[in-house]
This record gives structure tokens, sequence and C-alpha cells, in this order.
């Protein structure tokens, strides 16, 4: 996420019981309710073995396809960015019509960089460094993950989600990384299933189930 050109080199996510001086800080394994909005639930891909690598994450934009178009109400995006901030537009693409485009996220969004923002769906209290295997920021109340909940067609089937990232650098030596961790879905309820209940099963949907990589 951060990877200066100089110094003690990168500092990335890691999982939570990695730190075993510190054992509940770091990203989530299981399915988690967000810090923000209380029906969104989301779970991340498994992380891999490759150190400091994207691993199971949408890295600098791209597509999200999923395996069957659906009818959706809300979708949640659920990521960071890394050495600065991003300026993300999100475009949802349907199987008919005009696609729907979101973008100026505002400042509490997915565009920020990874400390100290705001619309938190969680807080990692930790990071780790590539180079010196040493923990970093441990129960500081960053790094994060933050979300964006966008309300989408629910008239048509949902196809794909691409996302691009058009911010440029001010420093080519030391380059934003955007990263989508995470991405929720809302599907419309069977007609004898109201209330909050249905809301949170819905929106437990999760990118390892319904969303192919790019």
């Amino acid at each position: 996420m951060d990877n200066p050109a100089t110094g003690s080199g990168a500092t990335v996510w890691y999982g939570i019981g990695k730190n075993t001086s510190a054992p509940a800080t770091g990203l989530p394994t299981e399915l988690t309710r967000s810090e923000t909005t209380a029906d969104l639930y989301f779970q991340l891909q498994s992380f891999g073995s490759a150190g400091g690598t994207s691993n199971n994450a949408l890295y600098e934009g791209g597509t999200l396809t999923l395996t069957a178009a659906t009818n959706y109400t809300r979708i949640a995006l659920i990521g960071a960015t890394g050495q600065g901030t991003s300026d993300l537009t999100i475009t949802f693409k349907y199987t008919t019509g005009a696609d729907d485009v979101f973008s100026s996220l505002g400042s509490n969004s997915i565009n920020q960089d990874w400390f100290n923002g705001g619309s938190i769906a969680y807080t990692a209290d930790g990071r780790i460094s590539t180079v010196s295997g040493s923990y970093e920021y441990v129960d500081s109340g960053n790094p994060r993950l933050y979300e964006n909940i966008f309300t989408v067609d629910k008239t048509r089937l949902l196809q794909s989600v691409v996302i691009t990232d058009n911010a440029g650098d001010s420093n080519p030596d030391t380059p934003h990384h955007s990263v989508i961790m995470a991405i929720s879905g809302e599907v419309i309820p069977e007609p004898a299933t109201t209330g909050l209940i249905a809301t949170v099963i819905a929106m437990a949907l999760f990118y390892r189930r319904f969303f192919g990589r790019a």
C-alpha cells in the first residue's frame, strides 16, 4: 500500500492472528459487519501466501463481472488507497440500457488514504513492513478500510462493475495505490420477506461468492 522509493520499503496489510503480540489486529478473515453501516456485511477473499502482492483484491482499477446477472437495490464497495488519494469513477453495467456512472465520490469514501479517513468499514489497527517484517501502528486506529454504498437500478439485471482511477501522481517515484477489497450487494427481497433481517441477509453477499476477478 505504501511503497516509498527510499526508506524501510513497502508496508502492507496483514490478517488477524499474524501478529501474535496483538492477535486481534489485522484484516478480518470472516464475515464482518461494517463499523459505519449497521446492515452492511462483507467478507474478504483468502489472503493467499504471497506477502506484498495484491492477492485477491482489485488493484488500481478493473472490472468485476457477476457470474450471473442479478437484480440489486444497493451495491457496496470496500477499499482504500495507499500513499495518497484516488479519484475513482464507478460504472455499473446492465444487460440492457445505459450505464449508471458515479464519480466525485467525496472525501469520506474509498478514495481516501488508508490512514485517518472517515466512512470506515473496518479498522485493521496495524500494518507490516515487507522488508523488515516489523509491525507498525499497532492499536493506533489505523490503517482503515472504507465504504461506498450505491443505489442501483433494481429493475434491470446488473452484469458488471467497472472501477476507473482518474487520479494522477504528483511524484512518479511514490505513486498511489487504490485497492478494492470486497463488494457486497443487496438483492430484491422475496415478497413475504421484509424488515431489517432481510436487508442484513441480503447485504451479506460478498465478492468471493458472486463476483469473478477481471
